[in-house]
């Protein structure tokens, strides 16, 4: 038997939320509907929403990160389903890789999202 690592401990308590990959969802070069390979992964999830002036009067924004493990295979474009309260399917806009840098924190990727539609 394996031992469980103090890392992989840690990772186990900081990824907390049960959300899915969507791989290569969306519209097609040909405009059809695809719905992609649906993985499961768990991540912890991150969400501010703040109220911003702009030239049309104030707008809500919606600020939306999920950190995962690096074993997690996302690519900008694909789209990640969250679990309530966060609930929606979001696209990934922006993906950046993150090691434990001596923290107590397990290496790990972002993922930048944005509403869908």
């Amino acid at each position: 038997m394996g031992e469980v690592t103090p890392q992989e401990q840690l990772a186990d308590q900081w990824f907390v939320h049960d959300c899915t990959l969507i791989q290569g969802a969306g519209m097609s070069p040909y405009g059809h509907v695809v719905e992609g390979e649906r993985v499961p992964f768990r991540g912890f999830v991150k969400q501010r929403t703040q109220r911003v002036d702009s030239p049309t009067g104030q707008e809500l924004v919606t600020d939306t990160t999920v950190v995962c493990p690096l074993g997690v295979v996302a690519e900008v474009g694909d789209q990640v389903e969250l679990p309530d309260p966060f609930t929606g399917v979001w696209e990934i806009v922006a993906r950046s890789a993150h090691d434990g840098a001596g923290l107590p924190l397990p290496s790990h990727q972002r993922l930048t999202l944005q509403a869908t539609g």
